[in-house]
């Protein structure tokens, strides 16, 4: 019967329980980044606006993984039944890219040797639908391939919230703290 009368023999692969790629290896180049900076005269505030074009990714690497087999019953037949198999990686590569992205900065020397300090950005990972995997691991029990789905993703822009302040109250020494706020 196997899984406890579902109708799926024993020994039937179920599922790729693991799956990964490391050492990815990659080149791009064709990416830009343009900014501009206001200072007043009196060098006691500034604004700085900055643009990154988004970066296209092409990773070669080799997956590897495990494969588990059904084991409902695994005493009754199916010589692969609850059996757990290391996969072959093959060549892969996966596509990615690195969003584009807007900067704004912003200081102001509150006094002589204060400095408040802010910064937003906005990246697009919304652009960024799925990571697009060319590459299949192959079963070594029957040399079988199987294709690397490629990974919805699903995310979100993200925006980021940075707050700061530099003191040089005392002579030869700089002292500062700020807080990030990163939303997903």
């Amino acid at each position: 019967q196997g899984l406890s009368g579902s109708g799926v023999p024993d020994g039937t692969v179920l599922a790729i329980s693991q799956g990964e790629f490391e050492d990815l290896e990659g080149f791009s180049f064709g990416n830009y980044s343009l900014g501009a900076n206001y200072v007043t005269d009196s060098k006691n505030q500034g604004v700085s606006v900055v643009y990154r074009s988004q970066v296209n990714l092409e990773l070669k690497t080799k997956g590897k993984g495990k494969l588990a087999y059904s084991n409902t019953g695994a005493a009754a037949s199916g010589a692969n039944a609850g059996q757990v198999y290391t996969l072959k990686g093959n060549n892969t590569s996966i596509s990615s890219s690195l969003p584009e992205a807007w900067t704004v900065s912003y200081f102001n020397k509150v006094t002589s040797h204060n400095k408040l300090l802010l910064e937003y950005r906005w990246t697009e990972y919304s652009n960024n639908e799925k990571l697009p995997v060319d590459g299949s691991f192959t079963n070594p029990v029957d040399n079988s391939t199987t294709a690397v789905p490629d990974v919805t993703l699903k995310w979100h822009d993200m925006h980021d919230f940075k707050f700061g302040w530099v003191n040089t109250s005392i002579e030869s020494w700089t002292f500062g703290g700020g807080y990030s706020l990163t939303l997903p």
